[in-house]
C-alpha cells in the first residue's frame, strides 16, 4: 500500500484545526483517507489531496489526515473511527489514472455512504478533485429520524442527541444509540439509553417521572456518558476542582487584602519623621520615603483581592452543563 506523502499531509493539516463547520447539514469533522487501491502516482495523489483539503476548509469542515488507510478494506473498519469519536464521517479519496487521464472518486462515509463525488481529469487532477469534493459535500444527506417524546410532567427539561427542550418534545436525531435525560423540580431525574431505529415514521417514546428528590449518590451523566457538573449537590459537581476554586479564591482574597492594607499604611507614612527613622550623614533623622512601595503594594493587593473574590464567586455558583451528540450505532457491510 502506498503511503501519503509527508508534504501533502502537512499542507492538508495547515489550518484544518482552526476551521469550524458553519453548515448544519455537513459533518463537523472528517478523517481523510487515501484508498490503497488508488493507481495514481505520488504527485497526482498529492495534488488531489491538497485540493480536497482546500475545499473542506472552504466549506468550514474540520479534518485530519490518516496515513494508514487499512480501514478502507471494509466499511466496519472505517465505522470504528467514527464510533471511536475521531470524527463524524470518513472521507475516502480514490485517484485512478491511465497515462494523463484519470478519475477522482470521493465517498463521505458515516455509516451509510451519504455523500459521493466523481470527476474525470486530464493531466492535472487537482481541479477535478475540487469539483468532486464539492459534489460530495453537496450530496451529503445524513439520515435523521423524527422523534416525539411525551409524558409527565409537562415542561420537564429534555436532553437527547445534543438537543434540548421540554416535554412534550419533538426533534430530529441520527438513528442509533442516544442518551436521554429528563429532569423536573420535585421529580426524580430519568436517565435512559435509547436505541433509535431508522424509520420513515415518527419514533415515539413516553416517560413518566417519579415524584420526589434525586438521591444524594445520583451521578447525572451528560450525553456522552460522562459525569455532568450540575452544581446542585450532585457528587459530579463537587470535588477537588470545585474545592480548589474556593480555596484559591479565599487565599487570594485574604492575601490581597493584607497587601492592600500594608501598602496603604506605607503610603500614609511617606514623609513622616520617626524616632527610629534612618539617620542621615549630618545626624538628622530623614523622612520616610515609602510612597512608591506603598502604592505598588496597594494596587497589587487590590488586584489580587478582586481576583480572589471572583474565584470565590465562581466556585460558589459554578454550574457546568455539557451535552454533545451521541455516536450512532450503525452497521454497513458494503465493501469498497
Amino acid at each position: 500500500m502506498r503511503t501519503i506523502p509527508c508534504f501533502a499531509l502537512a499542507l492538508l493539516a495547515l489550518g484544518a484545526s482552526s476551521a469550524h463547520a458553519d453548515e448544519p447539514d455537513l459533518p463537523g469533522k472528517v478523517v481523510v483517507l487515501m484508498n490503497p487501491s488508488s493507481t495514481a502516482d505520488e504527485s497526482q495523489r498529492q495534488m488531489a489531496l491538497v485540493e480536497v483539503g482546500n475545499v473542506l476548509r472552504e466549506r468550514g469542515v474540520r479534518f485530519e489526515v490518516e496515513a494508514d488507510a487499512s480501514c478502507t478494506e471494509t466499511s466496519n473498519g472505517c465505522l470504528a473511527l467514527i464510533e471511536g469519536g475521531r470524527a463524524e464521517a470518513v472521507l475516502i479519496v480514490s485517484v485512478y489514472h491511465g497515462g494523463d487521464e484519470g478519475s477522482i472518486d470521493l465517498q463521505v462515509f458515516d455509516g451509510q455512504m451519504s455523500g459521493v463525488g466523481t470527476q474525470a481529469w486530464v493531466g492535472d487532477p487537482s481541479s477535478a478533485a475540487g469539483r468532486a469534493m464539492r459534489q460530495a459535500l453537496d450530496s451529503y444527506a445524513p439520515e435523521y429520524v423524527r422523534i416525539a417524546i411525551t409524558g409527565e410532567p409537562e415542561g420537564a427539561s429534555v436532553l437527547i442527541g445534543g438537543l434540548t427542550g421540554e416535554l412534550p418534545f419533538i426533534g430530529r436525531v441520527r438513528p442509533g444509540q442516544h442518551r436521554l435525560r429528563i429532569s423536573a423540580d420535585g421529580h426524580r431525574t430519568l436517565q435512559e439509553e435509547l436505541d433509535i431505529p431508522a424509520t420513515t415514521e415518527t419514533w415515539t417514546h413516553r416517560v413518566t417521572l417519579e415524584p420526589g428528590e434525586d438521591p444524594d449518590d445520583l451521578v447525572l451523566l451528560d450525553l456522552d456518558g460522562h459525569p455532568a457538573n450540575t452544581g446542585d449537590g450532585n457528587p459530579a459537581s463537587s470535588g477537588s476542582g470545585h474545592g480548589a476554586l474556593l480555596g484559591l479564591g479565599a487565599a487570594g482574597l485574604g492575601a490581597g487584602v493584607a497587601l492592600a492594607i500594608t501598602g496603604a499604611v506605607l503610603f500614609a507614612k511617606d514623609g513622616d519623621y520617626t524616632d527610629d527613622g534612618p539617620i542621615g550623614p549630618d545626624g538628622v533623622i530623614e523622612e520616610n520615603q515609602t510612597a512608591g512601595s506603598g502604592l505598588i503594594l496597594l494596587i497589587g493587593g487590590g488586584v489580587l483581592a478582586v481576583a480572589g473574590g471572583t474565584l470565590l464567586v465562581i466556585g460558589a455558583t459554578r454550574v457546568d452543563a455539557s451535552a454533545g451528540p451521541s455516536g450512532a450505532n450503525l452497521r454497513l457491510t458494503t465493501r469498497f
